[in-house]
């Protein structure tokens, strides 16, 4: 559809006439209707409507009104964020999203505890660095004790039977982690200093590494962990 503007008159002294100048424009149209993510709930709704939650992209094609390239785009979005499963070439699956009363509330709470624990853990540090710009000589103690063990990783029931990648690196570094569709791979950059990744490995031996870690000239701002094989580069990091 179309809509006329309003029709302005001016004069054009050359050529001495009247010249009408009409501007013909299309009819507005909200952008979220061309929206992807409008276009994205329209399929997902369309997905979960099919008797066997499996959808044919050639129907999502005449059912949604979608050009078949923008059905391609929003199925590679979905995949992507694993809402969906490529049965194969033309054929797509949702992942079942059954969520519980009950389920929703577990979640929540442990989401409460974990703020808990990111505001204890804020609050304490604070603490500490107040102390420390004081000159407490009790946080120099502290201060000793504050470093993780190859053991306290490995027995938290998270990283049971995973691999643990322990990454320090300055600010300003870009980490990109690839989609696991095949292989793992962990691509770390950095351009204003060097990048030390520790990989905890049940095969390190860890016989010879009980002592304490020794601090040198006071600097506290990293301890290596025991049990952990390092890798230490300036630039780009790689890790598949």
């Amino acid at each position: 559809s179309f809509k006329c503007t309003t029709t302005t008159t001016t004069t054009t002294t050359t050529m001495k006439q009247n010249t009408t100048l009409v501007c013909v424009t299309r009819a507005h149209r909200p952008r979220v209707d061309k929206a992807l993510g409008l276009f994205a709930q329209m399929f997902v709704k369309t997905l979960r409507s099919t008797p066997n939650g499996i959808l044919d992209l050639k129907d999502a094609v005449t059912l949604l009104g979608m050009s078949k390239r923008r059905i391609y785009d929003i199925t590679n979005v979905l995949d992507g964020i694993s809402l969906i499963k490529k049965v194969s070439k033309n054929l797509v699956k949702g992942w079942p999203m059954e969520v519980t009363d009950e389920g929703l509330k577990r979640l929540v709470c442990e989401e409460n505890k974990l703020d808990d624990l990111i505001k204890n853990t804020k609050h304490q540090s604070r603490c500490y660095l107040k102390r420390a710009q004081n000159g407490d000589v009790f946080l120099d103690f502290f201060i000793t004790l504050a470093y993780l063990t190859y053991e306290d990783i490995q027995s938290l029931p998270l990283f049971e039977d995973q691999v643990v990648f322990v990454i320090r690196a300055p600010p300003e570094t870009k980490l990109e982690v690839a989609h696991p569709k095949e292989d793992f791979q962990l691509h770390i950059n950095s351009d204003s200093g060097p990048v030390d990744v520790l990989v905890c490995s049940d095969e390190v031996d860890v016989s010879n590494q009980s002592r304490r870690p020794e601090f040198d000239d006071w600097d506290y701002s990293y301890v290596p962990l025991r049990g952990t094989s390092a890798v230490s580069y300036r630039g780009e990091v790689c890790l598949s």
